[in-house]
């Protein structure tokens, strides 16, 4: 059986490592962090368990200034505004002995513990932010797809683009407020409905879309999935706030099958009367629909001749 260390020993050990927090600890364990010697086997994994009955927090643990009597508030933050940090990453960078420049032990690197004045990391370290409108609209003039790209356009890592202005926070949902999601914040169109909003409050309602989309004279699910790809050309696009997935969306909220989302039921009778009339041909859509407009039943007609369908007129025949 492993022989370990007495607890005094073992934390005087510990301490001399520079872990920072417990997230760090069990790293160090696992061998993760390649910048520290690797953990003596005569150390356990789990010193709270091994040594439970002489054991006090983490922070006692890791050495984490419990003997250090640290300046007041006001002048530890003047002290860190000095540093001209430029983001909280530069910050937690800092006091884990990354940059350059060392870190008073005067001065913790937990200050939201220690101090009652703490407000949050960004009046810490100094940071000044653009308005919530402002730095939204900055974001949106991007052109960013989701939130792969503004990932990699706040590491700086897209091509064609300048770096991250210091000003526009690469996390907004910590900074403003107003923050509502990366949707909104980047103005694109893949919307997630918070949990306590409705569905009214982030798309059309339910009977405002159907007309729209009755609107549009689509037959069937394949050609929606062509119109919200975009493949029709002369159609009006797609509303920010109108659904791919619909079903989803509405399914508790008015959803009654794609006959009637796409507006198919008055089509049905159409195809009764085509059927007798032209029972012989193959290939035919017969359009009907009260809510078409000619430009939007013009245009449609012209992809559906492109995908070779024929056409009969049915407006001489009374459907019944």
């Amino acid at each position: 059986m492993q022989e370990y260390l007495s607890f005094d020993d073992a934390k005087s050990v510990v301490k001399s490592i520079g872990l920072k927090a417990e997230k760090e600890w069990r790293r160090w364990v696992k061998g993760n962090l390649k910048d520290k010697e690797e953990k003596p086997q005569n150390i356990p994994n789990q010193p709270h368990i091994y040594y439970r009955n002489e054991w006090k927090d983490w922070d006692d643990w890791l050495g984490l200034g419990n003997d250090i009597e640290f300046i007041p508030f006001n002048e530890a933050r003047e002290f860190i505004r000095s540093l001209k940090l430029k983001n909280t990453t530069q910050w937690q960078k800092y006091y884990q002995g990354k940059l350059e420049i060392k870190k008073p032990d005067n001065i913790p690197w937990n200050p939201q513990v220690i101090y009652k004045e703490f407000i949050d990391l960004n009046d810490w370290i100094g940071t000044m932010w653009r308005d919530f409108e402002e730095a939204r609209e900055f974001a949106r003039e991007l052109g960013l797809a989701g939130q792969i790209e503004w990932r990699h356009y706040c590491k700086g890592e897209l091509d064609g683009y300048e770096p991250k202005p210091e000003d526009i926070p690469a996390n907004p949902q910590q900074t403003y407020k107003q923050y509502i999601n990366l949707a909104d914040w980047l103005g694109t169109e893949n919307i997630r409905r918070g949990v306590n909003q409705s569905v009214e409050e982030v798309w059309l309602p339910y009977n405002e879309a159907q007309k729209f989309v009755h609107a549009l004279g689509l037959s069937s699910f394949e050609e929606w999935k062509e119109y919200i790809n975009e493949k029709f050309e002369n159609l009006e696009s797609r509303p920010f706030n109108l659904p791919k997935s619909p079903y989803y969306v509405y399914k508790d909220n008015g959803w009654k099958g794609w006959e009637q989302w796409l507006g198919n039921l008055v089509r049905d009778k159409v195809y009764k009367i085509e059927d007798q009339i032209v029972d012989s041909l193959n290939n035919i859509l017969t359009l009907y629909n009260p809510y078409y407009h000619k430009t939007i039943i013009e245009d449609h007609l012209k992809v559906l001749k492109q995908n070779g369908f024929k056409f009969v007129k049915l407006s001489d025949y009374e459907l019944k």
